[in-house]
């Protein structure tokens, strides 16, 4: 593979990492299809990749926000529930995001393995 392959390989996979970490509302991830990723990797690809790397870390920060500021509100509102109890509903809601998140990466995955594979038949 050249090395100009490799990274358009990296920067696609930037991209796609990018978009599967990217905060969207409830609606717009109900109404996600994969003729929307392609759109947004259209209107995406020429985007430096320092700059793919540095909203992938805004994202996550965001998300690491909103996490914090969930787990604060939950608190608030168990407060009948004891310290443990407390952490254990907040493990089971993290454990339940963490399988959405790989679900979620692993259609991204197999979005950009199904891709490649059309390339390389073409």
């Amino acid at each position: 593979m050249r090395n100009a392959d490799k990274k358009d390989e990296v920067h696609r996979a930037l991209l796609e990492l990018y978009l599967s970490v990217k905060v969207r509302s409830i609606e717009e991830i109900k109404n996600y299809t994969q003729e929307k990723l392609e759109e947004e990797l259209r209107t995406l690809k020429n985007i430096d990749s320092l700059l793919l790397i540095k909203r992938i870390k805004e994202s996550v920060g965001t998300i690491l926000i909103m996490k914090t500021e969930e787990i604060k509100m939950i608190s608030k509102e168990d407060s009948e529930f004891s310290t443990k109890e407390t952490i254990k509903a907040y493990e089971q809601q993290l454990q339940s995001l963490e399988a959405e998140i790989r679900v979620h990466v692993a259609v991204m995955l197999n979005i950009n393995v199904d891709t490649t594979r059309v390339k390389a038949v073409y």
